[in-house]
C-alpha cells in the first residue's frame, strides 16, 4: 500500500498483511506477517501474474544484504513468517509489556503469567 515506512517497535506493529525488517544492530530481521506467509505457502510470488508480489518480498531481502555487507560485526540474520518457530526472534525484540498485555491482560512486576 506504499514505500517502506519506520513502525515501532511493538507488538502493535506485528499485522497478518505486512513485511516488517528489524535491524537491532546485533539482529536483523525479515518477519512475514500471517497473510503474506499464507501467499508465500500458495506459491504466488512464482507466479508471473504475481510480479509485484514477488518484488515486495525481495525488497527487505535486498535492503538486509545492504546491511550485513557493511556492518561489523556481522549481525544474525533471520527471516521468519508468523507462526515458525524462528519468529520468536523477532517476538522476542518487541516491547514486552505491551506484548504481555495483549497475551493475557495482566502483568505482575514485568513478569509473564500466562501466555
Amino acid at each position: 500500500n506504499g514505500p517502506p515506512e519506520p513502525v515501532l517497535l511493538d507488538s502493535l506493529s506485528i499485522v497478518p498483511d505486512k513485511i516488517l525488517l528489524m535491524d537491532t544492530f546485533f539482529h536483523i530481521v525479515i518477519y512475514h506477517g500471517d497473510t503474506i506467509a499464507k501467499w508465500i505457502e500458495k506459491k504466488y510470488h512464482e507466479d508471473p501474474n504475481h510480479d509485484n508480489f514477488r518484488q515486495l518480498l525481495q525488497a527487505p531481502i535486498e535492503d538486509a544484504q545492504e546491511i550485513l555487507a557493511t556492518r561489523f560485526p556481522m549481525p544474525r540474520y533471520v527471516n521468519c513468517m508468523h507462526g515458525d518457530s524462528q519468529s520468536s526472534s523477532c517476538l522476542l525484540k518487541l516491547i514486552p509489556v505491551r506484548h504481555t498485555i495483549q497475551c493475557t491482560g495482566t502483568v505482575k512486576k514485568g513478569r509473564v503469567l500466562v501466555c
